[in-house]
């Protein structure tokens, strides 16, 4: 499927700071960038460093003043709809180096404070069941709103309130399947019928020796995902990240199948 994609921001940044900016699609080998460009004006020289786990690139730069952002691209994703129900759990002892992290709480996914509540609600069930079950039992118990959550929302935040954004649907959901000892890491993409629409987070576990794309929102589907990054949680694939005071003056994203 051929995704088209726009996106721009403008930010007014009232001194030099650092900033790093991670919008753009990564090549990998179930998504190709048949367009690709990146403009940025008022920013000093870009330092473009590769992404987790090779999926995208992450750029470096210095701004000051007035900050404009252009991302353009048309992605050909070759994924497909996969049913992931009768896939097993790899043993733990067979974990690749890369996946092992995955396993364990982090800033925003603290599946530590979660281990009693998974095992009494999935813990009957293993790998692709199991997965399945904790994507249902967040779209069935928990309300998509905006303005209810912030930076500062953990998962077990959103396990209590029951209500959040797509990032918090992603935190409750790797939490989850951590949780239950399955490997779990987020995604930043972006994918034509989220609404409304911006740059969307979904979850990959790990299951017979792969990672497979999940949408706890049930908004998006593997087959129309383009993936920007990946990694832990939040914190690894927020679309910028500055280290000082920046002020937001627009956003806008817009992804159309073509």
């Amino acid at each position: 499927m051929r995704i088209q994609i726009q996106s721009q921001m403008s930010y007014f940044l009232p001194m030099p700071v650092d900033t790093l900016l991670v919008v753009e699609a990564g090549m990998t080998r179930d998504q190709k960038l048949e367009t690709d460009l990146l403009t940025i004006s008022g920013a000093g020289p870009l330092h473009p460093v590769k992404g987790e786990d090779g999926v995208g690139q992450r750029t470096w730069f210095q701004a000051n003043g007035e900050l404009d952002i252009s991302y353009e691209a048309i992605v050909d994703v070759t994924r497909g709809q996969e049913d992931i129900s009768s896939l097993q759990p790899t043993s733990r002892l067979l974990l690749p180096q890369l996946v092992i992290p995955y396993l364990f709480a982090s800033r925003y996914c603290d599946s530590d404070r979660a281990q009693d509540f998974a095992f009494e609600t999935f813990g009957q069930l293993q790998g692709g069941q199991q997965v399945l079950a904790i994507c249902k039992w967040i779209q069935d118990n928990v309300t998509y709103m905006s303005g209810v959550s912030d930076s500062t929302t953990t998962a077990s935040d959103t396990l209590n309130a029951r209500q959040g954004v797509c990032r918090d649907f992603a935190h409750l959901f790797i939490t989850l399947a951590r949780a239950c000892g399955v490997p779990a890491r987020m995604v930043s993409v972006y994918a034509p019928d989220v609404q409304p629409q911006d740059f969307h987070a979904v979850a990959e576990v790990w299951l017979e020796g792969a990672w497979r794309m999940v949408d706890a929102t049930g908004m998006a589907t593997p087959d129309t995902m383009v993936k920007i990054a990946v990694g832990r949680d939040a914190t690894d694939i927020a679309f910028m990240t500055t280290f000082g005071r920046a002020e937001l003056k627009s956003q806008s994203v817009n992804v159309q199948r073509i």
